[in-house]
């Protein structure tokens, strides 16, 4: 099923990906990182609730998902770059597949 955005913001993001699918068939490598939270202290726990458990995405991690992303040839991907956290609402099985992806940081360790 397509993505229906509800706002400007995800619009935005549908436009950058379906422009990155388009580009590809030209030779032009896209990897697109929908990317959870990440927060300028990287903790979590100063920042929310249960949304934060589930979105999170910690310094370290995000850093992983870039370089893996920079690195890997492929010519279209949308991976999702959060954390492994315990609340987790995006299936992050084909990042790990695709990108190599292996996150290491979980929003519940902060809110011990």
């Amino acid at each position: 099923m397509p993505p229906t955005p509800l706002c400007l913001y995800g619009e935005s993001k549908v436009f950058g990906e379906n422009l990155g699918r388009h580009l590809s068939h030209f030779g032009i490598q896209f990897a697109a990182l929908r990317i959870g939270w990440s927060v300028p202290d990287d903790n979590p726990a100063n920042y929310g609730g249960d949304y934060m458990r589930a979105v999170f995405c910690s310094h370290r991690d995000l850093i992983q998902a870039f370089s893996k992303a920079i690195e890997i040839n492929t010519d279209f991907l949308i991976a999702y770059a959060v954390s492994n956290n315990t609340h987790n609402v995006f299936d992050l099985s084909e990042t790990k597949k695709k990108l190599d992806f292996h996150p290491k940081d979980n929003a519940e360790d902060y809110f011990k």
